[in-house]
């Protein structure tokens, strides 16, 4: 788990995939840019994991591991992470934190630790506002906290979505016990950030295939077949919420929200 910082720091550590990385040259103040069609267009990277230290330790864990380093504090190397962000073109990162607090049975432990995890990220955000956004966390297992503690982050906090796992100690996220959580999501307009856990994705999603026994190997999981889960995932969930109703309608809606750009909904413009 984790990565973070000793006392005296930032309260926030990146996850190190890459950062550590030698950075070559590039012309001081400089950014490598992306342009399409001839015209520069800004890139985020949503998928820029950290973690807090003082949230970790409530759980019971430690700072350490090869890619979760004591030493990755964010007061001492966003330097580097902006200059290695500077190197790859991008302009954006979206922080967010791999859920492990799903097995949180104490409702205010679970609380404390979310608080602390959402106010580190929203403080990270505040020093560098223009190369960092955050997505927030929230309590699944307690459906209706975690629906105040997203309103919470997106109107006090400024944060911009929220992280989630791709199920919650063993429940789909399609689960009806969630519609609450749901319902603010779509009533906040936010986007949902959907992050495999430890187990990986083999062992989350091939019980959902009707039939099928495919080969699953951790990130290699056909597009189609991701897809068609997704779309189960999908149409159990509507039906818990609109009884007999046509789908077609909400497939549009669903497919039309997969081709907007997350440009705007991370950068507060959607």
């Amino acid at each position: 788990m984790t990565s973070g910082t000793a006392g005296g720091g930032s309260g926030l550590a990146f996850v190190d995939c890459g950062i550590s990385a030698a950075v070559s040259s590039l012309p001081e103040g400089r950014r490598r840019g992306v342009t399409v069609n001839g015209r520069r267009v800004k890139t985020i990277d949503i998928h820029a994991h950290c973690a807090v230290p003082e949230a970790l330790a409530l759980m019971g864990h430690k700072l350490e591991g090869p890619q979760n380093r004591p030493d990755l504090d964010m007061a001492t190397t966003v330097s580097l992470r902006m200059k290695v962000m500077d190197q790859q073109a991008i302009d954006v990162e979206a922080l967010s934190i791999n859920p492990n607090w799903y097995a949180i049975q104490d409702r205010d432990l679970a609380a404390k630790v979310i608080q602390i995890q959402n106010e580190r990220l929203a403080e990270a955000c505040a020093s560098n506002p223009d190369r960092f956004v955050a997505f927030a966390t929230a309590a699944l297992q307690f459906p209706d906290l975690a629906a105040d503690q997203i309103e919470h982050a997106v109107r006090k906090l400024g944060l911009r979505g929220v992280g989630i796992g791709g199920n919650v100690a063993g429940m789909e996220i399609s689960d009806p016990a969630l519609n609450s959580f749901w319902a603010k999501a779509e009533s906040l307009g936010i986007l949902v950030f959907i992050d495999s856990q430890g187990d990986g994705a083999p062992s989350q999603l091939g019980h959902r295939f009707r039939g099928q026994r495919p080969s699953l190997k951790r990130n290699r999981q056909p597009a189609r077949d991701l897809d068609c889960a997704l779309a189960s995932d999908f149409r159990r969930h509507a039906r818990s919420l609109s009884g007999d109703q046509d789908l077609r309608g909400a497939r549009r809606r669903l497919s039309a929200l997969l081709r907007r750009p997350l440009g705007p909904w991370l950068q507060g413009e959607a």
